[in-house]
């Protein structure tokens, strides 16, 4: 599958679950939330490819995702291996669910910088690097990252209007700015966790990874969900059905098409409902 189709699965998986799983116990979301978590989803559905030199989020930093990208294609056996199994989506799960550990690191470095700078400005800096003790600072990157590569890759017509280039590399304007916002409220304003099994986050990851291994299913290439990297063990057993024959065909295309328009009406159902929602058979 190609990045647009990618990006609005992980959006649609997202939308018709997070009310059932909020439901269930597993997180908590308010409306606001949830929509950011779709959005989040959408962005997390283009992590498998990062083995592959050419997708977008890849090339989303350039030289440095560029370089991401060719040492994970070395390292995982080229593209559509290791990132395309079970073991990746369980890997980032647990990576978002204890992000509040990886990102503290950072605490120090803006300790650090705020020694160098002027009172006012140190202040700041120290602000930052409290943020990443806590989980916020993680969770805001982790955020606007996935949003801003999410909408971007959804081609929404909000904002395609506003694209620079349609390459691999190209960025819009508004989709960092929409990120950035939806980062902002959910650190700051949805009292939602932020790390941890009671996170939405791990969850939308997870999901989006997910919604990425189930499309290539649905294509000619399939997908070696549970390649082991021990001699390559089930290298070559690759599940799937498929029925959109090649990536890019025109049947993904009209798929996609068709997901965006679900999309779409499982996110209004779910923001209208989703206070009130209630388990079937509770």
């Amino acid at each position: 599958m190609m990045a647009t189709s990618h990006s609005v699965s992980g959006a649609l998986l997202f939308a018709v679950g997070a009310p059932i799983a909020s439901a269930a116990g597993l997180f908590t979301l308010d409306a606001p939330t949830y929509i950011v978590g779709s959005l989040v989803c959408a962005g997390a559905a283009l992590l498998p490819d990062v083995d592959h030199p050419k997708s977008r989020i890849s090339n989303s930093f350039g030289f440095l995702t560029r370089g991401i990208a060719h040492f994970t294609e070395t390292v995982a056996g080229g593209h559509r291996h290791m990132t395309n199994t079970l073991w990746f989506i369980i890997l980032a799960f647990f990576v978002t669910v204890y992000q509040n550990y990886i990102f503290s690191p950072l605490q120090y470095v803006f300790d650090f910088l705020g020694t160098l700078l002027p009172a006012e400005a140190g202040q700041v800096m120290t602000s930052i690097g409290s943020s990443f003790a806590d989980g916020r600072g993680g969770a805001f990157l982790i955020i606007t990252y996935m949003v801003t590569m999410g909408v971007l890759c959804m081609n929404l017509p909000i904002v395609s209007g506003l694209a620079k280039s349609r390459k691999a590399g190209g960025f819009a304007v508004l989709p960092p700015v929409i990120g950035i916002v939806a980062a902002w409220w959910v650190v700051s304003m949805s009292g939602t966790d932020l790390y941890g099994y009671q996170s939405f986050l791990p969850w939308a990851i997870a999901i989006g990874a997910l919604a990425h291994d189930l499309g290539d299913m649905l294509t000619t290439g399939k997908v070696p969900f549970f390649e082991l990297p021990v001699n390559g063990f089930a290298r070559k057993f690759r599940i799937g059905i498929p029925i959109l024959g090649n990536t890019s065909s025109a049947r993904e295309s009209a798929l996609a098409f068709a997901m965006g328009f679900a999309f779409i009406f499982f996110v209004i159902r779910g923001v209208m409902s989703f206070q009130d929602f209630q388990l079937p058979w509770t």
